[in-house]
């Protein structure tokens, strides 16, 4: 296939998500009628449900049908409450992704997906919000022990940037909730994550990892 091509191919689909996601039965083409519902659960939407719902399930049917050795994020573009189109990005190599990330949360602050940690410190301003990584970030650790390379995968699989699994980690660690350990089991220095991309067949993948309390 081609994003198969080398390891090293990239590929960008551009879908009209809000037309797929409205289309009646009797306006759909049978060819893409078949394939959104081999990648979602179409026959069991109710008008109610959202664009937001539905770009979500592509992508994780997307994901679903080409496997974790390939990685999917999308970029959703609104241009008005009716219009909204998704550019879905595919490839085989994880820096790339990265990288992909990276121009999403430059472009847009607020959504890709908008990035505002404060931790458990209470300011003049401040609201309780749930952190969407942090919360995932507590199910991966919690029981089990990873190490910075798996870390920094899993960061990426959810959409995020190695900074943000930093600013969380520098937080727990703070709170004295995060154990950070050596590959020999001796304790590593404060700070010190790794959470970045290495090749995969360097050692540094597994430099050090992690445990939370």
């Amino acid at each position: 296939s081609l994003i198969d091509c080398n390891k090293k191919s990239e590929v960008l689909l551009w879908l009209p998500t809000q037309h797929m996601y409205r289309f009646s039965d009797n306006g759909t083409p049978e060819a893409l009628l078949d394939f959104i519902e081999e990648l979602t659960q179409y026959k069991e939407w109710k008008p109610s449900d959202s664009v937001w719902k539905f770009i979500n399930q592509l992508k994780e049917g997307f994901q679903s049908c080409i496997g974790n050795n390939y990685f999917v994020d999308n970029f959703s573009i609104k241009k008005d409450e009716s219009t909204v189109f998704c550019l879905f990005f595919f490839t085989t190599h994880i820096k790339g992704f990265e990288k992909m990330l990276e121009a999403k949360w430059e472009i847009d602050t607020e959504n890709g997906c908008g990035w505002e940690y404060t931790g458990n410190i209470p300011t003049l301003f401040y609201e309780q919000k749930t952190n969407d990584l942090e919360e995932k970030l507590k199910v991966f650790l919690k029981g089990n022990k990873h190490f910075n390379g798996e870390v920094y995968e899993f960061t990426l699989r959810q959409g995020y940037l190695p900074k943000h699994t930093n600013e969380i980690f520098e937080q727990w660690q703070t709170q004295n909730i995060l154990n950070v350990f050596l590959a020999d089991g001796s304790k590593a220095r404060k700070k010190s994550f790794y959470i970045k991309y290495f090749q995969s067949s360097n050692p540094d993948n597994k430099k050090v990892y992690f445990e939370l309390k």
